[in-house]
């Protein structure tokens, strides 16, 4: 499994979300882009089914941005960090369609069972 990886989460979380990925694929498998352009730009070649994106963006501002580009995602299976579980920003986030939804305020434990499920076919 490929995982594409978004985020412009800063300092231990992102660490600790990156760390949480290596649990579940092999570094790698792991793509990790840092803004909107570089990841739109890898969204416009090709990718393969078992390809995952998990995008976590660090503001409501940086989600807006992955929704400007959210054509690009359409065949690819996707995972949300959001930034705040306010209304307004979880109601951006479903704008996605992803397949799970955790926050950064979480422990990722979630997100790396949901990968695993992924990663095995069984999702």
């Amino acid at each position: 499994m490929d995982v594409i990886v978004y985020t412009t989460i800063p300092d231990e979380d992102g660490r600790r979300l990156e760390s949480v990925l290596e649990t579940v694929a092999a570094r790698e498998n792991i793509e990790v882009y840092r803004t909107i352009h570089a990841l739109s730009e890898r969204l416009r070649r090709p990718v393969d089914q078992e390809t995952v994106a998990v995008l976590a963006p660090a503001s409501r501002w940086d989600l807006m941005g992955i929704i400007a580009v959210r054509q690009l995602l359409h065949d690819i299976r996707t995972i949300i960090v959001a930034p705040d579980q306010e209304c307004e920003t979880v109601a951006k986030a479903h704008q996605l369609r992803p397949r799970f939804l955790t926050y950064v305020s979480g422990d990722f434990e979630g997100l790396a069972a949901v990968l695993r499920k992924m990663a095995t076919g069984t999702s």
